[in-house]
């Protein structure tokens, strides 16, 4: 088991015991029994059905293929600037060699700069994005949890652990959050 795997299951398992003492206190003290509600959430499963998301998605995925091909059709014009240098480099004297290719390197130093900032803005348009889809989530999760009157919401993703080992699929919220993020 991984490290965040153990911590999890620790808190999840702290959890259950103090939710447990507290129940048997209240139960104890004024000799009536009260059941929890409880419900799980796949967060992986909702980001994936969320429509909203996937506009947004689809334009960030088509804003940058339009810039790979940019950067694509920069560094092919840069390759055959180079492949027509070495052609013509017999013939240029050695200060014209070597200012052509002092010019051909600040090209390519410019074009690597150029792709590291995309690929910098379309990563922060990405994460934003992301957390974006997350605070819809909660704010899903958390209204529906007051309106129904819930006890305790977990995360539940079956591809990672994630402090829930195993839930029935009666208290699966899942489909009550899509559907109030694409109202």
């Amino acid at each position: 088991m991984n490290t965040r795997t153990l911590v999890v299951f620790a808190l999840v398992t702290a959890l259950g015991v103090v939710l447990g003492n507290a129940y048997t206190t209240y139960a104890q003290s004024t000799g009536e029994a009260q059941a929890y509600k409880i419900g799980i959430v796949d967060l992986q499963r909702a980001a994936d059905s969320y429509t909203k998301l996937a506009d947004q998605i689809a334009a960030w995925q088509q804003e940058a293929d339009a810039k790979a091909e940019e950067i694509r059709t920069m560094r092919e014009n840069l390759r055959k600037e180079f492949e027509a240098f070495a052609a013509e480099r017999a013939e240029l004297s050695e200060d014209e060699r070597y200012d052509r290719e002092t010019e051909l390197d600040q090209h390519a130093l410019r074009l690597d700069a150029q792709e590291r900032e995309v690929r910098a803005g379309l990563d922060r348009k990405h994460r934003s994005i992301k957390s974006a889809l997350l605070k819809d989530i909660v704010e899903a999760v958390e209204a529906i949890g007051q309106e129904e009157d819930y006890h305790l919401i977990l995360e539940a993703d079956p591809e990672t652990r994630t402090g829930v080992l195993f839930h029935a699929s009666a208290i699966d919220m899942t489909p009550k959050v899509i559907d109030r993020m694409n109202r």
